[in-house]
Formats: structure tokens, C-alpha cells, sequence
């Protein structure tokens, strides 16, 4: 169940409980001590107040002691103390007989029964509603450490490019700088400051703006093109200016982008010149649709060596979609087709309001 489905049925029965259960003593009190006959209706309200509150004592106050103690300890000295006080009031004609009882010589062990029964109904009454709270808090309490360490380990796998982007990018810069290629090394090291700052920016974001991700992403393509020696090209189409405000997770797009440059333009089997096509597009009102294409070798032309050595960037994508659709913020599905023409990964990304 979702968080806010749990929340919505907590507050649902908190509100209903206490009123629901104060109706339920009202009903066994109906049945124990009103006779329209006898005209027993001050009974019928005097032993209404009583039950309701000994509802209250146990609702209140000794449930928290059943679930921490053996639940003995507090049910037989409730429903003895209950019971001699209810006997009590009928006997001082507090209480009048019940509607069940018509002459006076019924036997007082069957009175004295009959409230041990209302005695026992109010405890359980009671105690079935404090329980059943308390299972709506506890599930609202595991759903919230659940949905955190899912989002500590989104948040984890966001940040496990970062080593490894930035290993190949000072390495790079390195190689630069050996061929004493100063205006490139100054023009990269620019680009990766301004990403990483980025980065930084968003890094513990649930949510950003389709403008803010694509806007991040440019720096990225930058420093790729940079990297590889402008050995691709990249087009981002946005197909309604109202989606650059739409919400999305963060960074979902680089993996993608990343697997089409370093797998798809590989460059062992790869000698065109690579484009990456980025579209955006609405499917309805809270759905989007962010396709990520290139015109690189495809799987089908990849070596079976590099087929069966599944990318870090892939992995990373599918466990982030996992963990997030669990979180219940967005719900991502992924869709991928592949051929010798390149490959395509669409995201299908719905916020859930």
C-alpha cells in the first residue's frame, strides 16, 4: 500500500474510532439494561456512561500496558473489578435490573454473569481498536524507514558516476596537458568544474525540472565531446516549451547518454560520426516520454564479449528506476530497442501527485 493510502486510512480511523466504539457500548447497554416496558431509560444512560468510560480506561491507558506486560496481569483484574462494580450499582439500585431480567428472584450468579459479559465485550471492544490503531501506526512507521533506505540507495547509486566520470575526465585532462594543449586542457577543465558544480547542486534533489536536467546534461555532452574529440554531435528537442517544468527524478538521462558513447560509438567497431538524438515529449498530463537514441553499432553488432559484460551505467539505470518506482514519487518504466541502425531507451516517467 502506499504511504499515502496508509496515511489517509490512519486518519480515517482515528477519527471514526473512539465515536464507532462508543456506539458499540451503547449497543450492548441497549440490550443489557433498556426495557420500554419498565420505562429503563435513566438505566439505560447511566450504564451507557459507565461502560463508555471504562472503554475509555482501557483504550487509553492499560493497552499500552497489555502489549508490554502478559495480557492476564490486566484482564482478569480488569473484568473482576468491572464486573463487582456494575453488581455493586444494580445491587444500591443505581442500575436497575436488566430488560433480560423480569422478576426479582432471578438468581444473582446469572446477574453477576451477565455483567462479566459486558465487562468482557468492553475489553475486548476496546482493546481490538487500540490494537488496530497501533498496526496503522507501525505500518506508517516501516513504509517511512523502508521508503528512506530506498532513497539513500538512489541516492548512492546517483553518485557512483561521479568516480568513475571523473577518473576518465582527469585523465583526459592529463593526456592534454602532456601534448602541451593548453587552450583544450583550460576549455575542459572549465567544462568539468561548471558539471561537477552541478552536480553538487542537485545532488540530494527528489526532483528537478526537466530545464535543470537538460540544462546539466549539456555540460555533460560538452565535456564527453570534449573527451572523444567532437567524434559525435547531439540534438535535444523539447516538443512543448510547458514540459521544461515538469518534474523528474534527477540524472536519469546521463546513463543512457553514456551508454550510447561509450558502447554505441565504440570505437573498435564504430567509424561514423556518432549522433545522439534526445526528445521529450508529453504523453499526458502528470506522463512524459524521454527517448534517448543514437546511430551507433546496436546491440546486434556489438562482440559477444561486450554483450555479456553487462555496463555499470545500465545497472545503475534499472536499480534507480526500481527503487524509485517503489518510493512511489514517479513511476518509471523503461523501453529499449536495438538493431544495426542504433539503439533507442525511451523512459516513461509518471509523477504521481
Amino acid at each position: 500500500m502506499k504511504h499515502s493510502n496508509i496515511n489517509k486510512t490512519y486518519q480515517l480511523y482515528k477519527f471514526l474510532a473512539l465515536p464507532i466504539g462508543y456506539l458499540g457500548i451503547i449497543l450492548i447497554c441497549f440490550l443489557f439494561f433498556y426495557d420500554s416496558i419498565h420505562n429503563y431509560i435513566p438505566t439505560f444512560i447511566a450504564a451507557s456512561l459507565i461502560n463508555i468510560f471504562l472503554f475509555s480506561l482501557v483504550y487509553f491507558y492499560l493497552s499500552k500496558f497489555i502489549l508490554k506486560y502478559h495480557a492476564a496481569y490486566t484482564f482478569f483484574p480488569y473484568i473482576i473489578i468491572s464486573s463487582v462494580l456494575h453488581f455493586i450499582l444494580f445491587e444500591t439500585n443505581v442500575l436497575h435490573y436488566p430488560a433480560v431480567v423480569m422478576t426479582d428472584n432471578f438468581p444473582v450468579t446469572i446477574v453477576f454473569a451477565e455483567f462479566v459479559i459486558i465487562s468482557i465485550s468492553v475489553f475486548y471492544c476496546s482493546l481490538s481498536f487500540f490494537l488496530i490503531l497501533n498496526t496503522h501506526v507501525l505500518s506508517i512507521q516501516s513504509y517511512q524507514l523502508l521508503m528512506k533506505g530506498n532513497q539513500i540507495e538512489v541516492d548512492s547509486l546517483r553518485l557512483q558516476m561521479s568516480p568513475h566520470f571523473i577518473s576518465n575526465a582527469l585523465n583526459n585532462l592529463h593526456a592534454l596537458i602532456r601534448v602541451q594543449d593548453k587552450k583544450r586542457a583550460f576549455t575542459y577543465n572549465v567544462e568539468i568544474i561548471e558539471l561537477i558544480g552541478e552536480q553538487i547542486k542537485y545532488m540530494h534533489s527528489e526532483r528537478i525540472t526537466i530545464q535543470e536536467e537538460l540544462s546539466w546534461l549539456e555540460y555533460y555532452l560538452q565535456v564527453e565531446k570534449l573527451r572523444v574529440t567532437n567524434k559525435f554531435d547531439y540534438n535535444i528537442i523539447v516538443s512543448d516549451e510547458q514540459l521544461y517544468a515538469q518534474n523528474i527524478p534527477p540524472m536519469l538521462i546521463q546513463p543512457l547518454v553514456e551508454n550510447c558513447i561509450s558502447h554505441g560509438f565504440n570505437p573498435a567497431v564504430f567509424t561514423k560520426k556518432g549522433i545522439i538524438e534526445i526528445s521529450v515529449s508529453k504523453i499526458n498530463n502528470n506522463t512524459i516520454s524521454i527517448a534517448v537514441q543514437d546511430n551507433g553499432v546496436g546491440s546486434n553488432a556489438i562482440p559477444l564479449a561486450d554483450k555479456m559484460r553487462k555496463s555499470i551505467s545500465t545497472s545503475n539505470i534499472e536499480k534507480r528506476v526500481q527503487l524509485i518506482s517503489e518510493i512511489g514519487k514517479f513511476h518509471i518504466s523503461i523501453r529499449k530497442t536495438s538493431d544495426i541502425n542504433g539503439t533507442k531507451n525511451e523512459l516513461i516517467i509518471k509523477e504521481n501527485l
